[in-house]
């Protein structure tokens, strides 16, 4: 789990409708927030199934979780992270890894936002005088500000009661408490099992929640000076 800006995702996500077939979706990439999945915090009351618990704040995120998995995985234990002389560098890759850059995983996220961003250049992109934007001709997951307002209006219609026809862009009416979601898979690395001559490691996947708070209440645990 990490915290987010309920005020910053509704200035990423917005719309503009002049009818019920007439919708533009608009993606402001800008605020995309600056995180690291391998900085989810695992013991917060919504995580679900950490290695151990137990630790410090700030030894219970997804990378210590990953490094647990590959010492029970290797020894048997997840106390066998002690064994490990590497452990900052293994957590410092990690955190890498999950990051923002091309192919990591908050990179990934943020390219894809991009490509259909009010700057972007997706394939199905259309442009009018306040940017690029989506429309419903393109029904796949890329369109993303599409598939959240889909959902939103599924889940929670009244959201809409004041729907605005006109030319002004509003935003997906998010409020605190709401959540997005994604999935995160990390693999062992190719070989590790070698090193006590055990089966392959598994992946381990974790499913990833931005929750959404009002500004003064988004807090996430702060990373351990000593492993940056």
């Amino acid at each position: 789990m990490l915290t987010v800006d309920v005020a910053q995702m509704r200035s990423l996500f917005t719309f503009k409708t002049s009818s019920d077939s007439d919708l533009k979706y608009y993606v402001n990439a800008d605020y995309w927030p600056s995180l690291n999945v391998a900085n989810a915090m695992m013991d917060n009351a919504a995580s679900v199934n950490p290695i151990a618990s137990g630790f410090a704040a700030n030894k219970m995120l997804v990378a210590h979780d990953f490094i647990r998995h590959l010492a029970l995985n290797l020894f048997g234990t997840y106390q066998g992270v002690d064994l490990f002389n590497n452990e900052v560098a293994l957590l410092q890759n990690l955190r890498l890894i999950c990051g923002v850059g091309a192919g990591h995983t908050m990179g990934e996220i943020l390219s894809v936002l991009s490509a259909v961003s009010i700057t972007g250049n997706h394939a199905n992109i259309v442009s009018d005088q306040t940017g690029n934007y989506m429309t419903n001709d393109d029904s796949s997951n890329t369109n993303i500000c599409r598939v959240l307002f889909e959902q939103l209006i599924g889940v929670a219609p009244e959201r809409f009661a004041n729907l605005e026809n006109g030319p002004n862009s509003q935003p997906i009416p998010f409020q605190a408490g709401d959540t997005i979601s994604f999935k995160v898979t990390i693999n062992a690395a190719a070989g590790q099992e070698n090193l006590t001559d055990v089966e392959a490691i598994p992946a381990r996947s974790y499913k990833i929640k931005l929750v959404m708070m009002a500004s003064g209440n988004v807090s996430n645990t702060a990373v351990d000076a000593a492993e940056l």
